[in-house]
């Protein structure tokens, strides 16, 4: 039942736009659901790696590499890095888009990779970027004290990230930061 649980998941999602990480992701989770390994579970993994034939120049051919190890919910796990994963791709287009001018389309990407990833401090920081590069300080500062409650050294490093230079200066900003 386990392995016809996996390959209908991963055959029902067959062009379906899905990154093939996210459709091998559904087949475990189709698996575990109809029972899984008869042993328990403690780990899990997930490796998508590209064909290096096509590009002799390619040093890493892993596309999505994640492992957990002794985990009493591997699987969770494995979703949650994979979000994650997912979330700074999206960092990274957002990026690509705020900096070559579109910064709704920039917006919109930080977004969703906040809404991907909500434990991703870094998405927040990106997200607050564009907020403050589209003249939404108020949003933007809301943005950034969410990065720090997930991640107190944020404090630090925005005071370094040259996105925020123009606001060291700033009574909210140094009360945000603790400067």
């Amino acid at each position: 039942e386990v392995v016809d649980a996996l390959e209908k998941s991963f055959l029902a999602s067959e062009g379906k736009g899905k990154p093939l990480a996210d459709r091998l992701m559904d087949a475990l989770d189709a698996g575990q659901a109809a029972g899984g390994d008869f042993r328990g579970e403690e780990g899990a993994a997930l490796i998508v790696a590209r064909p290096t034939y096509t590009d002799p120049n390619v040093w890493n051919d892993r596309v999505v590499d994640l492992r957990v190890d002794d985990s009493k919910n591997p699987f969770a796990e494995l979703r949650r890095l994979l979000n994650m994963t997912h979330s700074a791709e999206l960092i990274t287009q957002a990026n690509a888009k705020a900096n070559g001018g579109d910064l709704p389309g920039g917006l919109k990407l930080a977004q969703d990779a906040v809404a991907k990833s909500p434990e991703n401090d870094n998405a927040y920081i990106a997200l607050a970027v564009i907020q403050l590069k589209m003249g939404q300080k108020a949003q933007s500062f809301a943005t950034l004290k969410k990065a720090i409650d997930l991640n107190g050294a944020n404090k630090r490093q925005l005071l370094r990230n040259t996105n925020f230079k123009d606001l060291l200066n700033d009574p909210e900003f140094k009360k945000l930061v603790g400067s």
